[in-house]
């Protein structure tokens, strides 16, 4: 209700914003529950905001210049990417760093989600999408200049000639996208001439002959399978017309 502008003062609101004030050292257990009334605090700009941020920081992961949360991990995925929860919880951390005034502590968050993109730009799930480029956002309109007027070249070492990005006030939310050919060895260089503020990424994509289950990454439980699932195609061919499936299947569950 805050974000669509309802007033702090709103009896309803403030019923709400007091038992989360009341219960937050009792029924927050979790990440993600500690963003999301970290978020709502920070947006009603109540006195324990800055406390439940201070909480929520302490529970993160620091890998370098990055920071990140990390749900309970006792599942298997073949995904690289953290789990739409971790996404959504660096995702309001990120915001309520904004809300509270606390920047250069967001910078870290901002690198870790700019990480986890997929090459469309978004992340496993719709939401998880929406509140991770709003974190995202909202840190471009705050550090961006106000006006946007910018080339990006990009250059290939397997292309006779470099693509240039124009890059304005009516296009910077759009994404541009170039593809390379495959080429070993890769060299891309990239360089930017103006005023703005641009996200240059860039995606391998490749696939992996036999990935079994044993090397698969750690993910959270919460999006564990059920079930794995092993098809192997054996290809005869002396018959052109049939193809064999041998298919092995588990349960993965306690």
């Amino acid at each position: 209700m805050l974000e669509y502008q309802f007033s702090e003062n709103d009896k309803p609101i403030k019923k709400a914003l007091g038992f989360l004030e009341f219960q937050l050292n009792n029924i927050v257990s979790d990440n993600h529950t500690l963003a999301l009334v970290t978020y709502a605090l920070s947006l009603a700009k109540s006195t324990a905001a800055k406390g439940a941020l201070n909480k929520l920081n302490e529970r993160s992961e620091r890998q370098g210049e990055l920071r990140f949360w990390t749900s309970p991990s006792s599942g298997l995925s073949s995904s690289w990417q953290p789990c739409s929860a971790d996404i959504e919880v660096a995702g309001y951390a990120l915001l309520s760093h904004f809300i509270q005034q606390r920047l250069l502590e967001g910078i870290p968050i901002m690198k870790w989600l700019s990480k986890q993109r997929n090459h469309l730009g978004g992340y496993s799930s719709t939401q998880d999408t929406i509140v991770a480029l709003q974190a995202l956002s909202t840190f471009a309109t705050l550090t961006a200049d106000s006006v946007t007027e910018m080339d990006v070249t990009v250059n290939g070492s397997m292309e006779e000639n470099p693509t240039v990005f124009r890059i304005d006030q009516e296009n910077r939310f759009v994404l541009k996208t170039k593809e390379f050919p495959a080429a070993q060895p890769v060299r891309i260089t990239i360089s930017a001439n103006g005023r703005g503020f641009a996200i240059f990424q860039l995606n391998v994509i490749y696939n992996v002959k036999n990935s079994h289950t044993s090397k698969r990454r750690s993910r959270s439980a919460q999006n564990q399978e059920s079930f794995d699932l092993d098809v192997c195609v054996k290809d005869d061919k002396k018959d052109i017309n049939s193809l064999t499936l041998n298919i092995c299947t588990r349960y993965l569950g306690t």
